[in-house]
């Protein structure tokens, strides 16, 4: 059987490359107007990752209603393309003699080739992952809304409005070559073979950092085997750019480092396991500037970026895979997905994870439509462990010192070679109960405690 269904791979795939031929060369959005009335383009990623969190709130609005608009044009296309994507894996659950779909997900093995592989999770801890943060995290997310709500002066938090920054003058720019230079300082205490792979980066110009139409709609990191990794990330100037750069360069420089050290076979990465190498990278360059630099402003505006990325990591991707259960679990019960559904299911979860702290409109319930994720199993919910793991590691390298470092990069050697349970153990990390995800979300509460105090 399996022979057949890798004979029938083109064809499998097709609703994964409908969306991303959609995304990357159809959908277009009206430019906008910022406050000093200049125009400026939308796409997708310099949304995401640019305007989102611009201190501009005619701006934000007026991006994030064209960013609405532009989505909605394709929403019946691409609803009917992700529900292609999760009824194709119902069946080929029940044809691989699978309990669910999510079992299949987190336990079938691909065949060699694919850029990522499945740890033998059980669908039950999935779950338990999920409802953890859903319960411990969603508190300290409200709290952080209402600051946000109450800073900058808002009679209403919208949802294009939960990623602005707390301190809008504060905006560092930096050139790329200053990104590379504090990129590869802060890596250091992973080992000099670390830090001298990501002084390759720069040198011998690993990443891809224009804008341009056709391109992937968002930031990657990767590599190929024989040659060295990659990074697409459109570079936009600012000291934000710097660490989402780091987190990109975190998955280029693990894919280097196992395609070095492991055969051709061992390929795949463990899913489980692939967040915690970029997000730690981003841990790195914080501690990194907090020791460099004295202004208590920019101390303050590292632990706004971090609260940015657990949301990045623990909501917006965790409240992805909680649609992915729901979808799934519907589907088995032979439930219709139709995008009044789909967006319906989306926003529920949305107001239940925000309560009365965020407006949710009609432009939030299209965030499915914003990421490729869907379309990679149950990938979305590997970021929140992901980060909760690399958080607990910086904070060991913190006080242990560089040994810790080098083992961890020692650890990423080991490539697909093991499952993500055991390339933790080697590490040192038990992940097999949710305990650490736990301590991870009482930290976020501590961040959130120092930034009320600093207003």
């Amino acid at each position: 059987m399996e022979e057949v269904l890798t004979a029938l791979g083109h064809t499998l795939n097709t609703p994964e490359n409908v969306y991303m031929t959609i995304t990357a060369s159809d959908m277009k959005f009206d430019p906008v107007k910022n406050q000093h009335g200049e125009e400026v383009p939308v796409s997708l990623f310099m949304y995401m990752t640019q305007v989102e969190t611009s201190p501009d709130t005619i701006l934000r609005r007026n991006a994030y209603d064209s960013l609405s608009a532009g989505l909605a044009k394709y929403q019946h296309g691409l609803a009917q393309s992700l529900a292609a994507e999760i009824r194709k894996n119902v069946s080929l659950a029940k044809l691989r003699g699978y309990t669910s779909a999510l079992d299949m997900l987190l336990q079938y093995s691909s065949p060699a080739g694919s850029s990522f592989d499945s740890d033998d999770i059980s669908a039950e801890f999935f779950e338990q992952i999920l409802d953890t943060f859903k319960t411990e995290l969603a508190p300290h997310m409200q709290r952080y809304a209402r600051l946000r709500k109450k800073q900058l002066g808002l009679e209403t938090l919208r949802f294009s409005d939960v990623k602005a920054p707390l301190d809008p003058g504060f905006d560092p720019k930096i050139s790329y070559e200053e990104a590379g230079e504090i990129i590869v300082a802060a890596v250091g205490v992973l080992g000099s073979e670390y830090q001298e792979q990501m002084r390759r980066v720069f040198t011998e110009r690993w990443v891809y950092r224009g804008d341009n139409v056709g391109r992937r709609m968002i930031a990657f990191g990767g590599g190929v085997h024989g040659v060295h990794g990659y990074s697409f990330y459109p570079w936009g100037g600012n000291l934000f750019d710097v660490l989402l750069l780091g987190h990109e360069l975190g998955h280029a420089l693990h894919f280097t480092f196992a395609h070095q050290n492991q055969h051709l076979i061992n390929n795949s990465m463990s899913s489980f396991f692939v967040e915690s190498p970029s997000t730690l990278v981003e841990h790195l360059i914080v501690e990194y500037l907090r020791k460099t630099k004295e202004d208590p402003r920019l101390h303050r505006w590292l632990n706004m970026y971090l609260m940015m990325s657990y949301h990045h990591n623990c909501v917006t991707h965790i409240l992805e895979a909680e649609l992915l259960r729901r979808l799934y679990k519907m589907a088995e019960a032979k439930q219709p997905l139709t995008t009044t559904t789909i967006s319906r299911t989306k926003g529920d979860i949305l107001s239940e994870f925000w309560g009365d702290t965020v407006e949710i409109d009609e432009g939030a319930k299209l965030t499915w439509m914003r990421q490729p994720h869907y379309y990679m199993g149950l990938y979305p919910y590997t970021y929140s462990v992901g980060i909760s793991a690399s958080t607990v590691v910086a904070e060991r390298i913190k006080q242990e010192g560089v040994a810790v470092g080098e083992q961890w990069t020692e650890v990423l050697k080991l490539g697909g070679s093991k499952k993500g349970m055991e390339l933790y153990e080697v590490a040192g990390l038990d992940m097999s109960s949710t305990k650490i995800i736990s301590d991870a979300i009482a930290l976020v509460g501590q961040i959130v405690d120092e930034l009320e105090e600093s207003f």
